[in-house]
């Protein structure tokens, strides 16, 4: 029993390393609900995009490639960290940006994982705040952000190509992601 104890910890820290903690909770724990999840399946989700306003001109500009990665790891960490603690997934990074979703692997319901979703973008522009005061302390450059969020129904599932490699994500599409980095990307316009 100890030893498969064990392994299922050391599977499920593996996992975690490529997917996040709640997507390597679903798989381990519902492996049958998992494979059809895979396939696809229709679920209500809140959806978050977030993006660093200039990122691309700091990143044409910078005169340490190191530091810069540093830098952005240091931000999406934190990032990360927020998404985590209100029970999101994080689906990807794009670049700079970060897309995460509540409602894809587990749902509390629609009102709780939306409420979630706000909480952590909330959270997000607190911990940006508390990162940009030890940057200026530091004599590095603040960090703007845009976050966009809609709730609705998506279509939940494994995506990418099939042939060899195969990449695939699990990950949302349908038109509420669409709405949600719409939104985002409307943040541009303060």
């Amino acid at each position: 029993a100890t030893t498969e104890l064990l392994a299922r910890q050391k599977t499920r820290k593996t996992l975690e390393t490529y997917v996040s903690p709640n997507v390597a909770a679903f798989i381990l724990q519902n492996q049958d609900a998992y494979q059809a999840a895979q396939a696809g399946v229709r679920k209500p989700c809140t959806i978050l995009f977030s993006d660093i306003r200039g990122f691309t001109t700091i990143t044409e500009n910078s005169p340490d490639e190191t530091q810069l990665v540093e830098y952005l790891n240091e931000y999406l960490t934190e990032m990360v960290h927020c998404v985590f603690e209100y029970g999101g997934t994080l689906h990807k990074f794009i670049g700079d940006a970060v897309m995460a979703v509540w409602g894809d692997t587990h749902s509390y319901g629609a009102k709780a994982d939306a409420m979630a979703a706000v909480m952590t973008t909330l959270a997000m522009r607190r911990e940006l705040a508390r990162l940009n005061e030890k940057w200026t302390q530091e004599g590095k450059r603040t960090l703007k952000i845009g976050i966009g969020l809609n709730h609705g129904t998506v279509v939940v599932g494994a995506i990418g190509s099939l042939e060899s490699p195969q990449r695939l994500e699990f990950t949302v599409i349908g038109d509420a992601v669409n709405v949600a980095s719409r939104v985002e990307s409307a943040t541009k316009a303060q």
